[in-house]
């Protein structure tokens, strides 16, 4: 899912939003007054505020599966590396 042969299919604004209002509900992600990398940022959370994250992330990529797409001439490609 790098954008090589599938479309991007992550909304990762949607991601950030969700995982930031974890942070800002969390008593520790509420000392945070930096807002970076969400995988590192849901490391530092509380353990509850880890599994909130943990379920977010799971749902994005779940929805993400769901919605990714080949890329035009996916197929093709994907054909003719099979008859190499």
């Amino acid at each position: 899912m790098d954008g090589t042969l599938i479309k991007h299919a992550i909304d990762f604004a949607e991601m950030r939003r969700r995982i930031y209002s974890v942070a800002d509900s969390d008593p520790i992600g509420q000392t945070f007054l930096e807002r970076d990398c969400v995988l590192a940022l849901a490391t530092k959370l509380s353990p509850e505020g880890m599994e909130r994250c943990n379920v977010i992330f799971s749902d994005i990529e779940r929805k993400a599966r769901e919605d990714m797409e080949l890329m035009e001439g996916g197929v093709e490609l994907l054909r003719l590396l099979g008859e190499m």
